[in-house]
């Protein structure tokens, strides 16, 4: 498969310190489609400086954003990435050895993470591989409960293959980083509870406050092995633990607030 007939999206808000390096990997390749939720930073700049299209639409949620840009690549086939991801050399070069035409609606990449600057396993970070290329008429862009993919997942009408190489994953550079987006992700939940409704009632979400957050640190740090990322893993999973008490926290505030108002 050419390099130059694939399409490439990313969805980004704020993302101008990361996606420099995200682009960068993608040289060569047919076109990148920047959805932008109107940045503050230097984003757009960046964007630009790599000959990106970049569209701006007020962020709804990230599922949202890419089936927007997915209607409007130029490509058959559909390169999807955040912003902190690098396509490494290994997975070029087992993008060009795919044969077409193809059977499979798309393929699946694994991943490797970084984590506060270096490579960091378990914790619920190494899970199987997901579908990143994918035929833009046979897949689409669907809600994930998998916080590490940022809410979205790429469903597919067909067969998927698993391509070799590595998607290079820096997913927080700091710990600022890991809170910001912690901080972001929880208000978009606690916002579309209130639009689409919460499996749970306000009267309980103190109580799941309260009790979910060690019982998720002990998931992901014991179970999930995030005790082998060392003194990275244990502060991945005491943050990420700390975004389930947020979770529920402002799912609470924001049902209670939309009942008085």
């Amino acid at each position: 498969m050419k390099l130059s007939d694939i399409s490439v999206i990313v969805v980004t808000e704020n993302d101008g310190s990361r996606l420099n390096r995200c682009l960068e990997s993608v040289t060569g390749f047919g076109e990148i489609l920047v959805v932008d939720s109107f940045s503050s930073d230097e984003t757009v700049a960046v964007a630009r400086s790599h000959r990106a299209l970049v569209f701006f639409r007020a962020q709804r949620d990230v599922v949202d954003q890419n089936n927007w840009a997915l209607k409007r690549v130029r490509h058959q086939w559909v390169l999807s990435l955040e912003p902190d991801d690098v396509v490494s050399h290994e997975l070029r070069r087992a993008i060009e050895a795919v044969e077409e035409p193809s059977r499979c609606a798309g393929y699946a990449v694994s991943f490797l993470n970084h984590y506060l600057g270096d490579r960091i396993r378990g914790g619920g970070l190494d899970g199987e591989p997901a579908v990143r290329l994918f035929d833009r008429d046979r897949g689409r862009f669907e809600t994930s409960v998998d916080e590490i993919g940022r809410g979205t997942t790429i469903v597919l009408d067909g067969e998927t293959e698993v391509v070799g190489g590595d998607l290079l994953r820096y997913r927080y550079q700091t710990i600022e980083d890991h809170v910001d987006a912690i901080q972001t992700s929880s208000t978009r939940r606690a916002r579309r509870a209130v639009e689409h409704g919460s499996r749970y009632t306000a009267r309980w979400l103190p109580v799941l406050a309260l009790v979910a957050p060690p019982v998720a640190f002990f998931w992901d740090y014991f179970i999930r092995r995030g005790v082998l990322g060392g003194r990275r893993g244990f502060l991945f999973c005491l943050i990420r633990s700390y975004g389930v008490f947020l979770d529920h926290a402002k799912t609470w505030e924001a049902l209670v607030t939309s009942k008085r108002g």
